[in-house]
C-alpha cells in the first residue's frame, strides 16, 4: 500500500517505466502509467538509484505488484510492522503481500524519500477505496551500499488518521 511526479526510471527488479503523478483515474487499481502525486519529493538528479528504487517499490505496493515487490527483496528479509507482525524470509514476506493484494489503494502520496549509505526512510500517506487513510513511515536497510543492493530490513509504522 503507497507513491507520486514527471518521469521515472524503474528499478532493476520491475520492468515498465511510470510517471510520478500517482492519483487513480478510474475504480481499477492504479498501473504504472497512473496518476499519483509525490508531496515534496522532488526531481532525482539521477545519482541515487535507491531512492528510485523506493519509490517504485511503494508504488508496487499500492499497485499489487508482487512480482516486482519480491524481486526488490533479499531471500532473508526481514519485515516488522509494529504493533502487528514480524515475517522473515521471501516466503513469508510473498504470503504476507499476498494477503493485501485485495486491498484496493485509490491514492498513495510520498511525502520524503531519505537514502543514506545502506539505510533510508519512505513516508506519505495511503487512501483507501473504502474511505480509508494511513499514514506510514517505513525505514530501510539495504544488503550493502551498492547501487543495485536489494532491500533487506523494513519496519513499518502505520497508522490510521482522519480522511477528511
Amino acid at each position: 500500500m503507497r507513491g507520486r511526479g514527471g518521469s521515472l526510471r524503474r528499478c532493476s527488479g520491475c520492468r515498465n517505466s511510470t510517471s510520478r503523478r500517482w492519483r487513480k483515474r478510474t475504480p481499477a487499481r492504479p498501473t504504472r502509467t497512473s496518476e499519483y502525486d509525490d508531496g515534496h519529493v522532488g526531481e532525482d538528479c539521477g545519482n541515487a538509484p535507491k531512492k528510485a528504487l523506493l519509490k517504485e517499490f511503494n508504488v508496487a505496493f499500492a499497485e499489487n505488484d508482487v512480482e516486482c515487490l519480491l524481486d526488490t527483496v533479499t531471500d532473508d528479509v526481514e519485515w516488522t510492522i509494529v504493533s502487528d507482525r514480524e515475517i522473515s524470509g521471501r516466503d513469508d514476506f510473498a504470503d504476507a503481500v499476498e494477503e493485501m493484494v485485495d486491498v484496493d489503494t485509490t491514492a498513495l502520496t510520498i511525502d520524503h524519500v531519505i537514502t543514506h549509505g545502506a539505510t533510508a526512510s519512505v513516508d506519505g500517506t495511503v487512501n483507501l477505496a473504502d474511505g480509508t487513510v494511513y499514514a506510514f513511515c517505513d525505514v530501510y536497510e539495504f544488503s550493502s551500499h551498492a547501487k543495485d543492493a536489494k532491500i533487506q530490513t523494513m519496519t513499518s509504522y502505520v497508522v490510521e488518521v482522519d480522511g477528511s
